[in-house]
């Protein structure tokens, strides 16, 4: 009987892309391996774009370095009839469980201390070849195929912590990095390490793009430099949005087969303005508006404003600041109702200086 090889049992939560790149880890946090490649070696640098098929308004490399998403998570990749087939080891890549084991340790050496139990390859292929045809002990069992059975493997973000996190998760694993399992319920999480619905959202949460914003006057600012305003005079705020009011985006994790396993989909609410200044002012937003600036992008008149009660100081021109708030709601294919992410909240803020002068009279003789 065949000690059951690398995968473990976890809910889907990433996609198949797991990257290796050339060179050294950079200064933002590569995976630095337990056991050091040469120069020039290996840096294994993974993000949650990589890791998870993201749609919507999200960043390119699926991190925003604003919300953390988990450190390393458990995902299934192969079903049981995927565990082998002829020709294997292939050197084309991770086409099945069998050609995964021998890509994974190529590729993440750092790994390689954690295989135990295990012959040369032609043994491990045949391990492989008995999975496949259902003459080994599976959990429960001698088992024929079944193919609810999944195979399933570790991710991890591209930090030391990240690293660190996929060396503890995959330490009690038969076989160091891949293990066979039934499926876990989508979310169903736990001592296996498996992704849970909260953490596929929390990886889409991470990746999701909030529009930058830009602050538009009326009267305008002066070649990109301060406004200039008047004392008890109102100078109208409108708010520009560099991107969609209300950003939203999703994760899916998918099997080798393009099997969708999970998906989270992350939404924002319309979003909350406020206006502040270090300035002695009336500061002016209604309930519930945006300070949505023209199609133009100039300052819409009378939203919001701001009505200076003194002049500034030549020297030191005051400020406001414009703060965005989102709240941003989650729920997955295995979670429909969600929740509501309560911290940190999704804010974006931009400022403006401003220079205020008294109004000058002229009287006549």
């Amino acid at each position: 009987m065949m000690k059951r090889l690398l995968l473990s049992a976890v809910p889907l939560a990433a996609s198949l892309a797991v990257a290796a790149t050339g060179g050294s880890a950079s200064a933002a946090g590569g995976n630095p391996p337990v056991n050091n490649p040469p120069a020039g070696g290996p840096s294994y640098s993974k993000t949650v774009a990589e890791q998870i098929i993201l749609g919507g308004d999200h960043t390119g490399n699926g991190y925003n370095g604003t919300y953390i998403p988990p450190d390393c998570w458990l995902q299934p990749y192969f079903h049981q009839p995927q565990s082998y087939q002829a020709g294997d080891p292939s050197s084309a890549g991770p086409v099945d469980a069998d050609s995964y084991y021998f890509w994974f340790g190529r590729h993440y050496p750092g790994f390689n201390h954690l295989i135990h139990g295990t012959g040369g390859p032609d043994q491990i292929n045949q391990d492989f070849q008995m999975v496949q045809k259902g003459q080994n002990d599976v959990p429960g069992g001698p088992n024929p195929v079944k193919p609810d059975f999944v195979w399933w493997a570790p991710d991890w973000l591209s930090s030391p912590a990240g690293w660190a996190c996929a060396q503890g998760l995959t330490a009690n694993l038969n076989n160091g990095f891949i293990d066979l399992e039934p499926p876990a319920q989508p979310g169903a999480g736990g001592a296996a390490g498996q992704i849970t619905n909260e953490q596929l959202a929390a990886l889409a949460r991470a990746a999701l793009a909030l529009p930058g914003i830009k602050i538009v006057t009326s009267p305008p600012a002066a070649n990109g430099g301060p406004t200039t305003s008047y004392v008890n005079l109102p100078t109208y705020v409108s708010v520009h949005f560099l991107g969609a009011q209300q950003p939203s985006d999703t994760a899916t994790v998918k099997m080798a087969d393009g099997t969708v396993y999970l998906t989270a989909t992350i939404t924002t609410t319309k979003p909350t303005v406020s206006i502040t200044t270090n300035a002695p002012a009336d500061v002016s937003v209604p309930p519930q508006s945006t300070c949505p600036a023209t199609a133009a992008g100039t300052a819409a008149t009378p939203a919001c404003s701001v009505k200076f009660l003194s002049p500034s100081s030549p020297a030191a021109p005051y400020v406001i600041t414009v703060t965005v708030t989102w709240v941003v709601h989650w729920i997955t294919s295995a979670d429909p109702v969600g929740g509501v992410f309560q911290n940190p909240p999704s804010v974006v803020t931009a400022q403006q200086s401003f220079v205020v002068k008294e109004i000058q009279t002229v009287n006549g003789g």
